[in-house]
């Protein structure tokens, strides 16, 4: 009674102005675990995808996503993640593209004294987007990102809290428009935060 099982099966149509109308097949099987301290679940799936545009032509993708919790001690918590996206079509590089996320941190949520909570976590983050998939919410760059961060809230009073956060993300960024080299990009990050109880539901 740890286990549980998943599978999935999907068939249609998506419409798209740019890649027409792509008949998409997909199938995924899942997994996921819960025992005491400890909980599980991922995801596989496996996409194709064909244009009735022969300029776009098949696309075939691969999907994962996974998390992870577990509580190490009465007052720690341990959270990963990893996401995973490769597509590739076989005519059209416009309809391609990779994405990759990698998350690890760590929660203080004191059984004791439970006003401060807090959480440490660190980002890995590859989103190599292609031309007709970024510039469509004008955005036309690539990253290849770390990122660090830290975020803590205390209960001053019974209805005032106090909290904070700091972020650092140190990584590449490439301008996918014009196909060009990777530059350094960096940035920091900084969040002084106040809540007020002010009756019940407000």
């Amino acid at each position: 009674d740890r286990w549980t099982y998943g599978a999935k099966f999907e068939t249609g149509t998506t419409s798209d102005a740019t890649t027409g109308d792509m008949d998409r097949t997909a199938i995924s099987l899942s997994a996921g675990y819960l025992y005491e301290k400890t909980r599980d679940s991922g995801v596989v799936e496996y996409r194709i995808e064909e244009s009735n545009l022969p300029a776009v032509g098949e696309r075939r993708t691969w999907l994962m996503k996974n998390t992870l919790g577990w509580q190490t001690s009465r007052d720690w918590r341990a959270l990963a993640r990893f996401n995973l996206a490769r597509s590739d079509a076989n005519v059209a590089a416009s309809v391609s593209g990779d994405y990759t996320e990698a998350v690890f941190g760590m929660a203080y949520r004191p059984v004791e004294h439970d006003r401060l909570n807090a959480l440490f976590r660190y980002t890995y983050l590859a989103d190599e987007p292609t031309p007709a998939q970024s510039t469509v919410n004008g955005n036309p760059f690539a990253q290849r990102s770390h990122v660090l961060s830290a975020d803590a809230i205390y209960d001053l009073v019974p209805k005032l809290s106090v909290g904070g956060k700091l972020g650092y993300r140190r990584g590449e960024l490439r301008d996918t428009a014009i196909a060009g080299d990777w530059f350094d990009s960096s940035a920091r990050l900084g969040v002084v935060r106040a809540d007020w109880h002010v009756v019940h539901e407000w």
